[in-house]
């Protein structure tokens, strides 16, 4: 008797595993939806009233940032593009922090996808999959949840360009791949952090062929368009003067570490009281 129940249990909770990590989610990501704008977003968020008050449109505004941008060594139009326009089409408070929940969330969804893959396990995706949120931690100011829609959806192009060259392993179709190829062509415009994604692509390339050299020349092409653009990236920056630090070359090996140690450290649950 018990044993049924577990495997009704087990049945049930397998077809409804999306619905309730939905809700699971929420639940962490609570204080997302309650906050306000929050660190640069109070300011971009303006951007209507803004406009209004300089009597200028849109496209003029985004050009001059992009402009700006490049003027300080920073290639990355297509950031400004989207966070321009992302606040000028949605001004509410609400319907900004849903959509930014629902990219949050699409981001497990294909990770669980991906971990799938990688370990040909469907629950072990799944638990992996609860346990996400629990890692989810809010701070002020700088806090890639609570402000910057950019890294939500940079995140979300990692594992949509990794899902998809995982579906071109899978089914050998050329099309997932000129996507997959369109997406990472897109997304190194947008943040730095998308640069990992050459790694883990070759990993999962690796792990599915089990051959170097089949792994190297699909990932020629991609590492060929990375190359391009550190390349502008390092001329714009090294060419150009600029006067904000966070545009600036550091190559100081032990703050470079002491940095990545605060942020691993910081996502681990309850980090934040220590």
């Amino acid at each position: 008797m018990y044993k049924i129940k577990a495997d009704k249990l087990a049945t049930f909770f397998d077809n409804f595993s999306i619905p309730i990590l939905f809700l699971w989610s929420l639940w962490f990501l609570y204080p997302l939806i309650v906050s306000g704008f929050v660190s640069d977003d109070s300011y971009i968020s303006q951007v209507r009233g803004m406009l209004y008050f300089s009597d200028i449109g849109i496209f003029d505004r985004i050009a001059q940032q992009v402009s700006y941008e490049l003027s300080m060594g920073r290639p990355h139009a297509i950031n400004w593009i989207f966070l321009l326009s992302y606040f000028y089409l949605i001004p509410s408070l609400l319907v900004h922090k849903i959509i930014i929940f629902m990219i949050i969330f699409l981001n497990i969804i294909f990770f669980k996808k991906i971990i799938e893959f990688l370990s040909e396990s469907k629950k072990f995706s799944i638990v992996i999959a609860f346990l996400i949120p629990i890692f989810f931690q809010f701070r002020f100011w700088h806090d890639p949840i609570l402000a910057f829609p950019t890294i939500p959806v940079v995140s979300l192009s990692i594992f949509v360009s990794l899902y998809l060259l995982i579906k071109y392993l899978q089914t050998n179709k050329n099309l997932f791949y000129y996507i997959f190829l369109f997406i990472f062509t897109m997304s190194i415009q947008f943040y730095e952090i998308y640069y990992l994604t050459i790694i883990f692509s070759f990993l999962i390339l690796y792990f599915f062929n089990k051959s170097l050299k089949k792994s190297f020349i699909l990932i020629a092409l991609p590492v060929a368009l990375l190359i391009l653009s550190i390349f502008l990236t390092s001329y714009l920056r090294f060419d150009t003067p600029g006067d904000y630090p966070g545009h600036s070359f550091n190559l100081e090996i032990i703050p470079i570490f002491k940095a990545f140690w605060i942020q691993t450290f910081a996502s681990f649950p309850s980090s934040w009281m220590l």
